[in-house]
């Protein structure tokens, strides 16, 4: 009997390293996938390169087919499936959202880009390291933030739709949205991947690490939209080239 209390602690001491490995490994191949988007990213827009010429494809058609492949993956079985096929499909979505990014980094300037990659990166890091240090009773628990996430869902339908109509102002209503949205999710996906809530992230790597991927990623882009439309508003006229949303140009 003496020996149980010992025993339950080295137990826990094990439970919190195993955690702890997951976490840093988690964070790795989160930065991995950032930067699989970030230098093709930056190479293409230092190139002043114009996607929509060399692809005459709409970029929303790579965003539909990245979000088929993200709602197969959410559904499948993930500890079950070898992990080849879940990171050729996590690769896949990485890989179409940068394509789809790629026809609009060429209006912005490098120093922006990174400028804009700090800020998110900053916005990221904080909210991150808060959802993984920050006592609970100082978070948003998973009903709250269900509820939250719902009202912002339900906002972003009809903003979607009005988007099309006016890109200079529903547009940035949208993305507002969208990244409260992202904010307010991150804590909690964070409190799941550091095993603070009550299911177990092991074995989920590839999912934990796209999401901080697609947090990183909707956020970079919000940012750009938000700058744009800031400056549209100063200069008197929205500065965004919307080749890319035209099926073949002319």
């Amino acid at each position: 009997m003496p020996c149980c209390p010992h025993g339950r602690v080295e137990l826990e001491e094990e439970a919190d390293e195993v955690q702890l490995v997951f976490a840093r490994t988690v964070y790795i191949e989160a930065g991995l996938l950032c930067s699989a988007s970030a230098f093709p990213l930056l190479f293409v827009a230092s190139l002043r390169l114009s996607v929509v010429k060399v692809l005459p494809i709409p970029p929303y058609v790579w965003l539909l087919f990245a979000l088929a492949i993200l709602a197969v993956l959410i559904c499948l079985p993930i500890r079950r499936i070898r992990p080849l096929i879940v990171w050729a499909m996590v690769g896949g979505v990485v890989g179409l959202l940068t394509l789809s990014a790629a026809y609009y980094v060429s209006m912005y300037d490098i120093p922006d880009l990174v400028l804009y990659f700090t800020v998110m990166t900053l916005v990221v890091g904080g909210l991150m390291f808060s959802g993984a240090k920050c006592r609970k009773s100082f978070l948003p628990n998973g009903l709250v933030t269900g509820v939250i996430v719902t009202i912002f869902l339900v906002a972003l339908l009809p903003l979607s739709v009005l988007s099309v109509v006016s890109t200079r102002y529903y547009f940035a209503s949208f993305c507002a949205v969208l990244s409260a949205l992202v904010l307010i999710v991150i804590p909690l996906e964070t409190q799941f991947m550091h095993g603070r809530l009550q299911y177990s992230p092991l074995g989920l790597e590839p999912i934990c690490s796209m999401l901080i991927y697609l947090n990183s990623f909707t956020l970079f882009f919000c940012i750009c939209v938000f700058s744009n439309t800031i400056e549209g508003e100063i200069l008197g006229s929205m500065q965004v080239d919307l080749d890319g949303l035209s099926t073949i140009p002319m």
